[in-house]
């Protein structure tokens, strides 16, 4: 009887976490319409034509307050506010992140006390209201444990405290303004096992964060899988990446007491010619793989590929390479696959 008990609770977390095809409602691809040559108007067409339902960019501090207290679309931002006011016109529901320091406060580096979380408040509200009802996901902050858009600051990055402290005070203010929001928090890489610029891992950060709560204050998290170069080469596969990703769910849930949603906000694989790179047919074999298998499972809501375009030629460069379209605008193997994977997804 023992033996039986164990076996159907087994099969019931299976079951959990694999049912519901379908549930992982949006796929997206990772945006830089700032560096694009021409109206983001053209790759707002592009994203659609392709099947994607979203698009995930960031919209910097930097770039909307450059004098103090006075909030405008600067030239540096111009293509990119576009594409958000314009995305929902198109079908997309993108993703706009909140994100990176500020020169004008604490010489830009993070916001690590209740004054600079004010400052950073401040932004993310006019945001909020400048795309209420355009506007549904807001992500806080971009891989904040390794220091993306914040390389001066690598060897003293804030606690899960901070990052907690920064979160409930940004969510709260931006429900306020727009009820409907969802707010995710997170940007971390659960399948990486090495502690990189803090002293502890992606994993154990975020466990803090849920012992925080956070979850009291994000509607879902973001993940973000890449594993092209984990020294775990079964983690290499879509079928090894996603079964860890199931592990560390079930975990998580366990800490958290409940049930959230995950949305891996970032997952791609480069085709440059240096260590992890990928030939055209394997990453477009890679990519239609981790879609279809993330969506069989319910736990999971979206997947934006990383990214859209190349952004360079160099292939020698391991980041000019993530593209589903070539620098030239010109498609991969990779993009007629996901096109007819996706459209027919949209069309049943």
């Amino acid at each position: 009887m023992k033996r039986i008990m164990i076996y159907i609770k087994i099969c019931c977390v299976f079951i959990f976490i694999h049912s519901s095809y379908g549930m992982c409602t949006i796929i997206g691809a990772g945006t830089h319409f700032q560096g694009y040559r021409g109206e983001s108007s053209i790759y707002l067409e592009k994203i659609k034509d392709m099947g994607f339902t979203s698009f995930r960019e960031d919209y910097s501090w930097s770039n909307v307050e450059r004098t103090k207290g006075i909030f405008s679309v600067s030239d540096n931002i111009k293509k990119t506010d576009a594409a958000f006011l314009n995305a929902q016109s198109n079908g997309l529901s993108p993703i706009l992140i909140l994100d990176y320091g500020n020169k004008l406060y604490n010489n830009g580096d993070y916001p690590r006390n209740q004054e600079s979380i004010d400052d950073f408040v401040r932004y993310a509200s006019w945001v909020a209201s400048r795309f209420k009802g355009k506007v549904k996901y807001y992500e806080i902050w971009n891989e904040w444990t390794i220091g993306t858009g914040m390389t001066r600051y690598r060897d003293n990055i804030p606690s899960a405290e901070v990052y907690f402290n920064l979160v409930k005070a940004t969510s709260k203010a931006i429900k306020s303004i727009d009820p409907n929001t969802i707010i995710l928090a997170g940007g971390f890489n659960p399948l990486e096992q090495r502690a990189k610029y803090l002293n502890i891992t992606d994993v154990v950060w975020f466990e803090q964060l849920l012992k925080l709560e956070i979850l009291d204050y994000a509607d879902g998290i973001s993940i973000h899988t890449y594993s092209y170069l984990n020294g775990r080469r079964d983690l290499r596969t879509t079928k090894g990446n996603l079964d860890f990703v199931d592990e560390f769910y079930a975990d998580s849930q366990k800490i958290a007491g409940k049930d959230f949603p995950v949305y891996i906000t970032e997952i791609g694989v480069t085709n440059y010619t240096g260590p992890g790179g990928m030939s055209q047919q394997e990453s477009a074999d890679y990519i239609k793989n981790y879609i279809e298998d993330a969506k069989s499972r319910s736990y999971i809501k979206g997947v934006w590929i990383y990214d859209l375009i190349d952004d360079g030629k160099d292939k020698s460069k391991r980041d000019y390479n993530f593209g589903l379209l070539n620098n030239d605008l010109s498609p991969k193997l990779v993009a007629p696959v996901i096109s007819e994977l996706l459209n027919k997804d949209n069309h049943k």
